[in-house]
């Protein structure tokens, strides 16, 4: 592996959060922080983008902000399943998935 990207991957690591400083998409900048499941496992991230013309990477002092969502996140993730709370959050698609569960379900019991 590349000795920067170790170099990077160290830094991650250490300080909890990572920057996309334009690597993405010229003129976009990024702040994200991981989100754990119960077993301490990223499980998913949370990110802040916007143009670079709107955000410099000073947005940094939001990071704690972040990672308190990202927390919220973590004992969401860890009370109910996954597919729990996308029905909660998104009521409107909960009952196509659930019929297209129940005839997958009867489908394999035949």
């Amino acid at each position: 592996m590349d000795e920067a990207l170790e170099t990077e991957f160290a830094e991650i690591l250490c300080d909890g959060y990572s920057t996309d400083r334009e690597e993405f998409m010229m003129g976009l900048i990024a702040i994200a922080v991981p989100v754990f499941d119960r077993n301490g496992r990223v499980v998913a991230s949370l990110a802040c983008h916007a143009p670079k013309a709107r955000m410099t990477l000073y947005a940094r002092r939001y990071v704690p902000v972040l990672q308190s969502a990202a927390r919220n996140r973590t004992n969401v993730l860890t009370r109910a399943r996954l597919q729990d709370l996308v029905f909660e959050m998104v009521p409107a698609i909960h009952a196509p998935l659930a019929e297209a569960s129940e005839r997958r379900e009867r489908a394999m019991a035949l």
